[in-house]
């Protein structure tokens, strides 16, 4: 769903009016990306781990791509940086619940 969002041309959906919606609705989307990373990790910290490098990974190239390839869409360095939040947040909560 990120993937389809980051990259398709189809107007932005409409959001609530107010200035940090869409940097709100960023960190909202990775920070869930970042639990569906955990549930099937619970037991491997390691696992944990680089799966959420990927998912930095993934959120920083979001970015770079919508500003240098998609003539419809912007990357924002803001934009990422609410990504990174969401999923430092939700990794912080989760990394010590590992045992393993």
């Amino acid at each position: 769903m990120i993937g389809f969002l980051s990259f398709s041309t189809i107007p932005t959906a409409i959001v609530p009016e107010f200035k940090a919606a869409d940097k709100l609705a960023h960190f909202g989307m990775y920070a869930l990306v970042e639990v569906f990373i955990y549930l099937p990790l619970r037991n491997n910290k390691t696992a944990f781990k680089i799966f959420t490098l990927l998912a930095i990974s993934f959120a920083a190239l979001t970015e770079v791509v919508q500003h240098f390839a998609i003539t419809s869409r912007t990357g924002e360095v803001y934009d990422f940086i609410a990504n990174l939040i969401g999923i430092i947040v939700v990794y912080i909560y989760f990394i010590n619940k590992i045992k393993t």
